[in-house]
């Protein structure tokens, strides 16, 4: 069936009445036009790694993958991870944090196969490896989308000739015309909010745009020494085949006032399954680590 959506109520706190303005005048361009469909932090995991993960899985990086996940560095201070780091893996398992199923897969194999990393790899549960596999995908959608907003700051709403469009909430999609007049008949289809332009889930199968679009796409693909096939599964039966995702969310039912009772600014929208209320939180009131909710 057809998911409707998710309905948010968020209060932004620490903030002055005096930011209800600038609030409305962003949620209305938002709600009128929609905003970069980027993914938010959740995306890549608890320390944020989960794209280097992924990436390090794809590339067989084995030995990358066991220290991202169990050796201690700047930032993530863990006493497994100190414990596993001074040798004793017996005990670093036995300090694991709840629901650390890669972490405790690597260690129990590492318990039993000393050394022996390639087999450790092989303990981390197939769908972990495909949320890892999922956040470099993820990883690498948000630079297209950010490459594409540095040469024009409408370029996730407004498409391009050669662009792969999809009809707005359906998943049919369809090449824009190389040709200007055709170009120019899509983009206002995508400024009526019929269409919108999208960006690369890369897979083995995955579509390419053509003209500037696909240049973009793969050139991130070359910066990081990928091909198309590269997206092959290590793991038997988990596909990589990758897919298109819209560069833009229409943001409906939006609304901001000032809650006189709480001190605090009141947010409401509907986003579409699959988008992240962060991202319009750091288009209301900046990155969120400079202003708290």
């Amino acid at each position: 069936g057809h998911l409707e959506g998710n309905r948010f109520e968020i209060r932004i706190r620490n903030v002055g009445k005096d930011s209800l303005e600038d609030a409305k005048r962003i949620v209305d361009e938002v709600s009128s036009h929609g905003m970069p469909n980027f993914y938010g932090p959740q995306r890549f995991g608890i320390h944020g790694d989960g794209a280097r993960i992924g990436s390090g899985l794809l590339r067989r990086q084995v030995a990358e993958v066991v220290d991202l996940l169990l050796s201690p560095r700047e930032g993530v201070e863990e006493e497994y991870r100190q414990t596993y780091k001074a040798g004793n893996i017996e005990q670093a398992l036995r300090q694991l944090p709840p629901g650390r199923s890669a972490e405790s897969g690597l260690l129990s194999s590492l318990v039993t196969h000393p050394g022996n990393l390639r087999a450790a790899i092989r303990r981390i549960p197939a769908p972990l490896r495909k949320m890892y596999y999922s956040a470099y995908q993820a990883e690498l959608f948000n630079w297209v989308l950010m490459e594409r907003l540095e040469r024009s700051p409408d370029a996730f709403r407004v498409p391009w000739s050669g662009d792969v469009c999809q009809l707005e909430g359906r998943r049919s999609r369809f090449h824009v015309p190389l040709d200007e007049s055709a170009t120019l008949s899509e983009q206002e289809r995508a400024l009526q909010g019929e269409i919108s332009p999208t960006g690369p889930i890369f897979g083995r199968k995955m579509v390419l745009p053509g003209g500037e679009a696909g240049r973009i796409e793969s050139a991130v693909l070359l910066s990081e020494g990928l091909r198309p096939e590269s997206w092959l599964s290590h793991v038997r039966g988990l596909k990589l085949d990758g897919t298109r995702r819209s560069l833009r969310i229409l943001v409906r039912d939006t609304d901001v006032v000032w809650d006189e009772q709480e001190q605090c600014l009141l947010l409401t929208f509907t986003l579409p399954a699959g988008a992240f209320a962060t991202v319009l939180l750091d288009q209301v009131m900046g990155p969120a680590d400079e202003t708290p909710v």
